[in-house]
């Protein structure tokens, strides 16, 4: 896997994870719209070297409506056990299936 420095256009929330045999940093990213207000999706990004790069184009999407996510949902990224990360987010929509909440 290559890793991308990207550091200084990511935004989001970062998670020292373990996972045996190895530390990692996990971002929740952000995605805004281009030109447009608001965020838009979340994803997680993997570091292995503390920071100093970030493998973006191995990217797992955790939320991505397709739209503006209603709120600002504030995603947090925890570690549930050894193998099990959980993301913890607000979409405040009333429109989407299941009407605005807190999901996980």
């Amino acid at each position: 896997m290559k890793a991308t420095s990207c550091v200084s256009t990511l935004w989001g929330y970062r998670l020292r994870s373990y996972r045996s045999p190895e530390w990692l940093d996990v971002l929740t990213a952000i995605i805004y719209g281009f030109d447009q207000d608001g965020e838009w999706g979340y994803e997680l990004i993997v570091s292995r070297d503390d920071g100093q790069t970030w493998q973006s184009e191995d990217a797992i999407i955790v939320y991505n409506p397709g739209r503006r996510i209603s709120g600002r949902g504030w995603p947090r990224t925890v570690q549930l056990d050894e193998n099990t990360l959980g993301t913890l987010f607000y979409d405040l929509d009333k429109n989407q299936p299941g009407g605005p909440g807190i999901f996980l």
